[in-house]
């Protein structure tokens, strides 16, 4: 599922998020109402819905012919396996909304991670934000409103509002929660951290060489300061935007933060770990090693009225001498978050009392502290692992407790995390490949994991219960980057104000003023997230000079000059494809629905071994004398997906009951998963653009 932006702020709806708690106090809300049950409410099977992002179908049904996965072969062999192709582009939040609503993303509103402005900079792709307004950076004069951008009703939506008791775990693009009555729900990819992103971390070390400052991959160093030889440290924990605080030099709204005290004990070899008067130890092992347990911190607020943001966070220490912090996003607390994070508003509350602490973000993976070299293979791979055990145990509990849940629905993001992580492992020609390391088969044993969480949910059915397992797309390795922007540079449709413009990094993405840099009256084209162009088009874009009449010229140029593209830096014998670029898609003429023109003009898809760089997402890395194309990735996140051709990337299919292999001009689709589940209930499908598998009824 696309990753990368997972990294990315939820920045809009950032400058008052607490406030979002009082919207019910200032906006009147009809309490919601139950549906009716149906009719065959306590009596039809249940439907189980289990997704695992990024499983891709070659890998396995490798690993099932090498007898690696037996209850998935089981299942593949009293029900079907087949290959699914995933949505375009085959990235997480367009995959998963497709899957989910069973129709193409010009009618569910979500086309990438992000979104664009309307002054061109970039916007958060899976939640839309009407800003807050105060006076005096202090009272409250609107709240802010804010909604998913999915934009078509879900499977769950459905078949709970047709009187169907439905459980939902982690479920993509719902923050923040809706609550249902009869709905048990917790949402996924998409919820923020407490810090108003998608997974900011940070850094202490009493290295006195640190320098403080951003990482590349949205962390953030501190230095602890104290004696160098002595064992006491102070710092701070900064959280969520305070807008009393002011704006920075650069224009972002300053953060709260609370102070941080840390005690070491080098013979006991033990960290103590207090902030904002919270406390715990933390025992470290030989390697220098260990981690803490969830520490609540509270966000005091200087509005009007004052406003506490609960959290929960995590430290790990990654050594003593000298002495080195690394910490996991600030949850929101599911025991008094600031925004709706289930349904009902007390379910996540429950879970916590019930199965244990958990992380609330929808992307609590490792992956940025790998990439940024603030985690080691072992480590990431204990703490996905150990996610998936805590996932797994709600998992199955809940599917206990919530019995007449006729609808269940359950994501699995490990499966995802992996792949990006140890693709290199399975690719010999990887730029990263380790013959030695790859023999840990960190892939594997995710594989393994899930597999055996295959076994134990097929374990708790009943026979007339039916279990579709699906993935949202797969994976191919990831080898080299091309450069969008710079092609677009070199060819003269996008213009540069300044000779140069530096690589960036993930913080202030979002609300960037940096498209100053750009000479907009001179531009007709320009880059932005995972493979998306978009023209500047006269009368629709605040800047725009391409006139309507010039646009397919324009697409065709550009669609012709990136599948010319071809790589000369290829080593002998290397079987990267040369030429990058399999298609670019205009997505105007290829969606359909109300929302076909608000997605981007243009998708860019690659074969395998290629993908987009980080810095044509970013806008940022080029240079106006013609700097290069083409880059080898030299990143743990070495597989990847997003801006593939589906093609390329296939997902999987498994049913519990038998499906025949699809026509070849009809091949099974991530939408047809929605229509499957809906034609379960006996729902109508016919305004969907997937289609029933045979035999869900």
């Amino acid at each position: 599922m696309l990753a990368w932006l997972r990294y990315f702020p939820v920045v809009a709806v950032l400058a008052l998020l607490p406030w979002l708690t009082l919207r019910d106090a200032v906006q009147q809300v009809a309490p919601p109402r139950q549906p009716a049950p149906a009719a065959d409410a306590e009596t039809i099977g249940r439907f189980v819905v289990l997704v695992a992002d990024g499983l891709d179908e070659r890998l396995v049904r490798a690993r099932i012919e090498a007898g690696e996965l037996p209850h998935l072969a089981a299942l593949a062999g009293r029900g079907a396996f087949h290959p699914l192709l995933s949505e375009l582009p085959p990235e997480s939040p367009v995959a998963m909304a497709s899957l989910q609503t069973g129709v193409n993303p010009g009618r569910h509103h979500v086309f990438d991670f992000i979104a664009r402005s309307d002054d061109d900079s970039p916007a958060n792709g899976m939640v839309d934000v009407r800003r807050a307004r105060t006076v005096l950076g202090r009272v409250l004069v609107r709240p802010p409103v804010v909604r998913s951008r999915l934009a078509a009703p879900t499977f769950v939506d459905r078949v709970h509002a047709a009187g169907y008791p439905v459980l939902a775990h982690r479920q993509p693009l719902a923050w923040p929660v809706a609550h249902r009555p009869g709905a048990f729900v917790t949402g996924g990819l998409g919820t923020p951290d407490l810090a108003a992103s998608a997974g900011f971390y940070g850094v202490w070390s009493s290295r006195p060489d640190l320098l403080p400052g951003d990482t590349t991959f949205g962390g953030r160093r501190y230095r602890l300061e104290g004696s160098h030889r002595g064992d006491r440290f102070a710092s701070r924990l900064e959280g969520p935007p305070d807008p009393s605080l002011g704006r920075a030099t650069d224009g972002t709204i300053r953060v709260a933060s609370l102070p941080l005290a840390v005690e070491r004990d080098l013979e006991a070899r033990t960290v103590r770990i207090e902030v904002d008067g919270a406390a715990t130890t933390v025992e470290v092992d030989a390697s220098g090693r260990g981690r803490s347990a969830f520490l609540p911190v509270a966000f005091r607020l200087g509005t009007i009225p004052p406003v506490t943001v609960n959290g929960v966070v995590r430290f790990e220490v990654h050594g003593l001498d000298p002495l080195v912090l690394v910490s996991d996003p600030i949850n929101m607390d599911p025991r008094d978050p600031p925004q709706p994070l289930a349904s009902p508003p007390d379910y996540g509350s429950s879970l916590w009392s019930a199965y244990g602490p958990y992380e609330t973000v929808g992307w609590p993976e490792q992956t940025f502290q790998l990439n940024d070299g603030w985690q080691d293979d072992d480590g990431f791979l204990r703490d996905l692992l150990q996610d998936m055990d805590r996932n797994e145990a709600q998992l199955l509990g809940e599917l206990r407790a919530r019995a007449s849940a006729r609808l269940v629905y359950a994501t699995v993001t490990a499966t995802d995390r992996a792949c990006h992580a140890f693709w290199r492992d399975l690719d010999p020609q990887h730029p990263l490949h380790d013959a030695e390391h790859a023999k840990a088969d960190r892939v594997g044993q995710v594989l393994r994991r899930f597999d055996d969480m295959v076994g134990r949910v097929v374990a708790a059915l009943a026979p007339d219960d039916k279990l579709l397992i699906a993935s949202d797309h797969g994976f191919t390795t990831w080898r080299w980057s091309l450069h969008l922007n710079q092609w677009l540079v070199n060819e003269g449709l996008l213009v540069l104000r300044r000779p140069d413009i530096a690589a960036r990094n993930l913080h202030g993405f979002f609300g960037d003023t940096h498209y100053d840099d750009v000479d907009w009256s001179q531009t007709q084209a320009f880059a932005m997230g995972l493979g998306q162009i978009y023209l500047n088009v006269a009368g629709r874009d605040a800047r725009g000079i391409v006139r309507s009449g010039d646009r397919e010229a324009l697409v065709a140029r550009i669609r012709q000059g990136l599948k010319a593209i071809e790589n000369p830096l290829l080593e002998p014998g290397e079987d990267t494809p040369p030429h990058p670029v399999v298609d670019v898609i205009d997505l105007h003429s290829t969606f359909t629905g109300p929302y076909a023109k608000e997605a981007p003009d243009l998708q860019v898809l690659f074969d395998r071994a290629w993908r987009v760089s980080w810095q044509t997402a970013l806008r940022g890395g080029m240079t106006r004398e013609g700097g290069p194309l083409f880059e080898q990735n030299r990143i743990p996140w070495s597989g990847d997906h997003c801006s593939c051709h589906p093609t390329v990337v296939p997902a999987v299919l498994f049913t519990s009951w038998a499906v025949p292999t699809a026509p070849a001009d009809r091949p099974w689709h991530v939408r047809d998963v929605a229509a499957t589940v809906l034609a379960h209930f006996g729902l109508p499908t016919d305004d969907l653009d997937g289609q029933s598998l045979p035999g869900a009824r």
